[in-house]
């Protein structure tokens, strides 16, 4: 059962030649994973979550901070900042304002604005609290979101939280603002076993998949071809769970 389900996943992520690359990110995911991602959005509005806190924003209605956690991207034109000017704070907490054990940001940049004029976030930093207002956040990373038009994932070692507080950086050259599309937030699933990380690693490369297909459908095809990091990075975690496989097979010899 567990052969045919990473078949069915491998044969899903071969079938979508989409592009995502792991040079792409900033931050890469544990090697080996120390946990998992869960499938639940944690910061949007339908699961609870809301901003709490932002530095400014352009208006109160076409671009305020709430766009970021509606869970639309084009349909809303999501934040922007009043001014060009950094850092720019967005503070988020979770349902009921509980802790959670988080291990992964997805921003997306995406706004009705083309990526031409530069204005969508570049750098930014994370950091968590277990109490609101504070001065005492923890650092939890630092990183880049490039000027494409779609969900970029970034991961980090699990860390408790309260509130998440992104801290924009800087765009991408624009001297009138700064804006982006989406935030996503999810939970740090621990995995058990060697077969039940590999699938698990299969199964969160294939959402990170479906994403980007969505936003490609949306926006238009932005890349042609699988990169061949991307086809590198699943050829190794497929040698790895073949390779799991065959030491768990009873009376293997």
């Amino acid at each position: 059962m567990r052969n045919f389900i990473a078949f069915m996943l491998c044969t899903a992520f071969v079938g979508c030649a989409l592009q995502r690359s792991a040079a792409q990110r900033t931050q890469q995911e544990p090697q080996p994973p120390i946990s998992f991602s869960g499938v639940l959005n944690i910061a949007a509005a339908a699961n609870g979550g809301k901003v709490i806190f932002v530095t400014s924003q352009l208006d109160d209605e076409h671009w305020k901070a709430e766009n970021l956690i509606d869970g639309v991207v084009n349909k809303t034109n999501g934040w922007a900042s009043s001014k060009a000017v950094f850092p720019q704070d967005i503070v988020i907490a979770f349902k009921g304002e509980q802790p959670k054990l988080i291990n992964k940001v997805v921003i997306n940049p995406t706004t009705p604005d083309s990526p031409l004029p530069g204005r969508w976030i570049n750098e930014f930093e994370l950091f968590v609290s277990d109490r609101y207002p504070t001065n005492n956040w923890k650092f939890v990373m630092h990183g880049a979101v490039r000027n494409e038009p779609r969900p970029q994932s970034f991961y980090f070692t699990p860390v408790e939280a309260k509130y998440v507080l992104i801290r924009v950086l800087s765009n991408h050259g624009s001297d009138r603002f700064v804006s982006m599309g989406e935030i996503e937030i999810y939970e740090a699933i621990p995995a058990v076993g060697i077969l039940d990380q590999l699938i698990a690693r299969l199964e969160q490369l294939l959402r990170e998949l479906k994403q980007y297909r969505d936003t490609v459908a949306q926006l238009g095809p932005i890349l042609a071809e699988m990169p061949p990091e991307a086809l590198k990075k699943f050829e190794q975690l497929w040698r790895e769970f073949t390779s799991a496989s065959e030491k768990q097979r009873p009376n293997n010899p």
